[in-house]
Parts: structure tokens; C-alpha cells; sequence
């Protein structure tokens, strides 16, 4: 339906998974919508007084508490800004504190590091820790990440949009 409305040709969405002892499993959303130039402030206030409670619901319905109402938040990037406006998030959004790649924000979840206010840590991180520890907790931790993401998919990126950005066919995993 916003696909639509909003003249958008796709979006690319990556689901994220940090695992923090005070909380358990931390499952978020990093997502790019591409729209056309009639986009407006105003309709982006709308689609995230549909979205935020369509995520909260989905998420109580699977048997998890609420999303942080600290991380809902779409932003608008537009015209000549847009480069600056991306790096300004992302610069925000690193716990590194340097504007890097929107790649790297939507795709490397292994190689980065939760903010310490939430003390969470990428689920791959979990083994990483485990070969370096014997610590056989981290282990089964591993193994419900492996049952409970089977069948799951990370990244997906609308159909079509690959072939409208140039990008080629994605590869197998193979």
C-alpha cells in the first residue's frame, strides 16, 4: 500500500539481532525506502503513525515486549541535503562516531557494537566469544540463534529494485 502511495519503486530491509544479558534477544529493523519526489514531511509522519504500531503488535503477538519508543524514527532525505543528511544518521547511529557507509549500516551487523546505554552485542559475536572463552552459556545462546532464525530471511530487497538500481543479480549462497 506505501509503495504505492508514495511512488516508492522498493525498499531494502535488513533485520538486525543483538543478544544483551539484561534483556535477552534484541531484534531490529534498518530499512531504506526509496521514494519519488513528492514525498513530503507530512506523509512520512503518516506512514509512521501506521508503521510503528503495526511493528508494535507483531511484535506482542510473537510473545515479546515492545519496541524502544527511543529507536522509532523515519527520517525524510531529501535533495542536495541528502548526502549529508544519511551521513549526519549515520554518524549518529555508529558506535564509532564516524559517518560510515550506509552499506556497513544496513549489512554489517558483525562488525558492530551496540551503544553501551544498551550493552547488547551482535548475535554473531555470541560464537566469536564462545572459540575465545569455552564459556558453554555463549554456546547454547548460538544454538538458539541458529533454531530460531532457520528459515528467516536477513535482507530483501523489493522485487524489481535491484534491476531499477543497476546492481545485477544477487548471488546464492553458494
Amino acid at each position: 500500500k506505501w509503495l504505492s502511495l508514495l511512488g516508492s519503486p522498493g525498499l531494502i530491509k535488513v533485520a538486525e539481532c543483538n543478544y544483551g544479558c539484561e534483556h535477552g534477544w534484541h531484534v531490529h529493523l534498518h530499512f531504506v525506502l526509496l521514494v519519488d519526489g513528492s514525498c513530503s514531511e507530512a506523509d512520512v509522519r503518516q506512514l509512521s503513525g501506521w508503521l510503528f504500531p503495526k511493528w508494535e503488535r507483531s511484535l506482542h503477538l510473537a510473545g515479546m515486549p515492545g519496541a524502544l519508543p527511543i529507536a522509532q524514527d523515519l527520517h525524510l532525505v531529501d535533495g542536495v541535503e541528502a548526502a549529508s543528511q544519511v551521513g549526519e544518521y549515520l554518524n549518529n547511529a555508529t558506535a564509532y562516531g564516524t559517518a560510515e557507509s550506509l552499506g556497513r549500516e544496513l549489512h554489517a551487523s558483525w562488525s558492530k557494537q551496540a551503544r553501551s546505554d544498551h550493552k547488547t552485542v551482535p548475535h554473531w559475536r555470541l560464537i566469536e566469544e564462545f572459540a575465545e572463552t569455552g564459556d558453554t552459556e555463549l554456546l547454547a545462546l548460538w544454538h538458539e540463534w541458529e533454531r530460531d532464525s532457520k528459515g528467516h530471511q536477513q535482507y530483501s530487497v523489493s522485487k524489481g529494485l535491484r534491476d531499477l538500481l543497476l546492481v545485477g543479480p544477487e548471488k546464492s549462497d553458494e
